[in-house]
């Protein structure tokens, strides 16, 4: 049995909200159901029960996110992902991550339980009970890097300081991988990840390399416009009101990165001045604002690069936080329709498409081809979907084949639906994970995924965040 999950960011706790404990405690009691059930077979149109001895679990990228901390900004500055990769890049690699690994030490310690004790299933077939005699199926973790996790990717350069990092996420994980080897980004360079995969006929990979915006240059070793995003501008803005202005008018803004869709961040930060009757500190927080964009536009690292991003950022000094809740989304319909008009000439010329459906991106894969492969599957968007790409088999011989994206673990703030003009949003948790069979387990059937919602709890002090939820209320 293959299990796969990714997009947990987990970070340091100098940004949004990650994932709530809780849900790697759900996520154990998931994986041993699934255990029983894949211990159900179908072999040569007959039931038999054959307790399961292993258990694979895949983390497919941006599990410890070390983009998303303000500690990028600490100090004089002259540190980023897109420095020097010398030994004071190393050292904020490594603080970075430790901090990671300590703030989320609770959830973690179930990985590195399932590590240690992996997952009970009866020694013959039988009701749930306590009755019933169980057996060790084993748990085997391997990390694979996304855009957020790249730097776990980086080969040493005789000091080890990268295998030391890697070291300390094994234990902290209970990780199969060798921290000798840079965790890989591409099943290529993992043989053996490709072949667990491949015996599950399942393809893998993070999917960041079909985005502009996070890759660069073919090349996982550097640093991509997207991380200058989240540390200039979604990591910023909301550190500067907080020396400038204080914690207060900063409550909400470390939010920013974890409203879905992300065209609604203007509307989230608009809500939140908006329920503030300061008129003064709502302007400066404007100008904070106009600030940050405006460094963010004069870093070197940045005019490196040829985006629309860098057009709409500048047309967004000119214009209210409202204006720009109003706009952005129809620029953004906008786009795609035209995505759409032009996707198919660009997968015909071989060119990605500006379509978000990444399932595209998967009928242009050698594995689409491979009658071997199944399944192709992708994180990075956090949009948990299962797309049929071809159904029955082909004269050439090739069978059904289908695109499954793992969505995401964390926090979600979304956008009530009932007069959104008044900008309220509904914070709660997301988690999914996808799972494949083989060798007739969970009786002959190949695959499930499970995508669940786990509301957000109220802060002791009222609604958290210094923004209006819509929750219900708490039983008296």
């Amino acid at each position: 049995m293959l299990v796969i999950i990714s997009d947990l960011h987990l970070t340091d706790g100098t940004s949004g909200t990650t994932i709530d404990p809780d849900a790697f405690k759900i996520f154990r009691e998931r994986l041993t159901d699934l255990a029983w059930a894949a211990s159900d077979r179908r072999i040569n149109n007959e039931n038999i029960y054959k307790p399961v001895e292993k258990i694979h679990l895949l983390l497919l990228g941006d599990i410890l996110d070390v983009i998303r901390s303000t500690k990028w900004l600490d100090g004089d500055g002259e540190i980023r992902p897109w420095s020097k990769q010398g030994r004071g890049f190393v050292e904020k690699v490594r603080d970075i991550t430790e901090a990671i690994l300590q703030h989320n030490d609770a959830a973690l310690e179930i990985l590195r339980s399932l590590h240690k004790d992996g997952v009970q299933v009866p020694k013959a077939q039988g009701g749930r009970s306590d009755h019933v005699e169980t057996q060790k199926a084993e748990v085997h973790t391997y990390y694979m890097v996304g855009n957020h996790d790249w730097f776990f990717h980086l080969r040493d350069k005789g000091d080890k300081a990268f295998n030391q990092i890697r070291d300390s996420i094994i234990q902290a994980l209970g990780l199969d991988n060798k921290s000798d080897e840079p965790f890989p980004h591409d099943l290529s360079e993992s043989k053996m990840i490709r072949d667990i995969c491949k015996e599950h006929q399942v393809f893998a990979r993070h999917g960041d390399c079909f985005d502009d915006t996070n890759y660069e240059s073919s090349n996982r070793d550097q640093s991509s416009l997207g991380d200058a995003v989240v540390v200039e501008l979604l990591d910023r803005f909301p550190k500067d009101v907080n020396d400038q202005l204080g914690p207060e008018a900063a409550k909400g803004l470390r939010e920013i990165d974890n409203v879905r869709p992300l065209e609604l961040i203007p509307t989230w930060v608009d809500g939140l001045l908006r329920k503030r009757s300061d008129v003064k500190e709502a302007r400066d927080v404007r100008k904070i604002w106009n600030k940050v964009v405006t460094d963010f536009l004069e870093i070197e690292f940045v005019k490196q690069h040829r985006s629309p991003l860098k057009l709409a950022l500048r047309l967004s000094k000119g214009m209210s936080f409202r204006g720009l809740s109003e706009t952005i989304p129809w620029a953004k319909n906008l786009l795609t329709s035209l995505g759409n008009m032009f996707s198919s000439l660009s997968r015909r010329a071989g060119r990605m498409s500006l379509s978000d459906d990444f399932y595209t991106y998967a009928m242009q894969e050698e594995a689409f081809e491979d009658p071997k492969i199944t399944y192709i599957v992708y994180g990075h968007t956090h949009h948990h979907e299962v797309v049929p790409l071809r159904a029955g088999k082909e004269p050439t011989g090739t069978d059904q084949v289908v695109y499954i994206n793992s969505g995401t673990w964390r926090a979600v703030f979304d956008l009530a639906r009932y007069r959104p003009k008044d900008e309220e949003f509904f914070g709660y948790h997301v988690m999914t994970y996808l799972a494949f069979f083989k060798g007739g387990e969970r009786k002959g059937k190949a695959f499930e995924t499970w995508s669940g919602s786990l509301e957000a709890p109220l802060a002791e002090s009222g609604p958290p965040l210094g923004v209006t939820l819509l929750t219900r209320p708490k039983a008296a």
